[in-house]
């Protein structure tokens, strides 16, 4: 503990009344009595959680459970309230935190962590490498003419349409020109299309996995129409050369 840091029960009295403003935690105390006004607001307060000699009598007692962020102003404060105020008070972890810990060390433990890293870049390309909304207007003008002028039977499309159908859990028997046409039709509508999606980011929870599950299904019909934008954009003349 830093030298300094532990209060007397004294100190915390004072600091609970607000006679005590010049301490470190006024962060834990905001918190507390941000919640003790959101309980008033329903009838309760923070000594309904105390321990009583009629709590016995009346059967179980009320139990305060808190789920928050692993911060140490939320820490700090549930310390004070269950040891300090021997409050019946019980913290649960984010489960947010938990799961975005958890997919971090699944990586980490697999050797993909580096690769998951490296791959913030595919999954915000529809926010655009430049030009942001107008780069992204772009992916959808290529997939409105794809769908209006690309024909069933095209190289491209066919090509990649294997991987489409395997995405989304489908038979290569369906690889079929009917098929193909029907895909074409509904390119405008698909969610990466209308929408740039969740953006990835190291500092927003859960942001990778989240990004890729929105992703996944629609991962090679994106390259396909990322393709064709690169070709139409004379960028390249195959999609071999991408």
């Amino acid at each position: 503990v830093q030298k300094g840091t532990v209060l007397t029960k004294e100190e915390w009295t004072d600091l609970w009344q607000g006679r005590l403003t010049s301490f470190f935690r006024l962060a834990t105390q905001s918190w507390l009595r941000d919640v003790s006004h959101s309980l008033q607001t329903i009838g309760f307060g923070w000594s309904c959680f105390a321990r009583r000699s009629e709590t016995a009598a009346a059967g179980r007692p009320l139990v305060m459970v808190l789920c928050t962020d692993q911060e140490a102003t939320q820490l700090a404060a549930v310390s004070y309230l269950k040891f300090g105020r021997s409050l019946f008070v019980e913290l649960v972890n984010d489960p947010a935190h938990r799961s975005h810990n958890d997919v971090h060390l699944a990586l980490a433990a697999s050797g993909l962590l580096t690769f998951g890293l490296m791959s913030f870049g595919l999954y915000n390309v529809r926010y655009g490498p430049w030009n942001k909304g107008t780069w992204f207007g772009k992916v959808q003008q290529t997939a409105d003419e794809m769908a209006q002028s690309m024909s069933p039977s095209d190289p491209l499309l066919v090509t990649f349409f294997p991987d489409i159908l395997a995405d989304e859990g489908r038979s290569q028997e369906e690889n079929t020109v009917e098929n193909r046409r029907l895909f074409l039709e509904s390119l405008p509508n698909r969610s990466f299309v209308r929408a740039k999606g969740t953006k990835a980011s190291p500092s927003r929870f859960n942001s990778l996995s989240i990004a890729h599950a929105e992703l996944d299904p629609d991962w090679s019909a994106f390259c396909l129409v990322l393709a064709v934008l690169c070709i139409n954009e004379g960028w390249c003349k195959k999609a071999s050369d991408l």
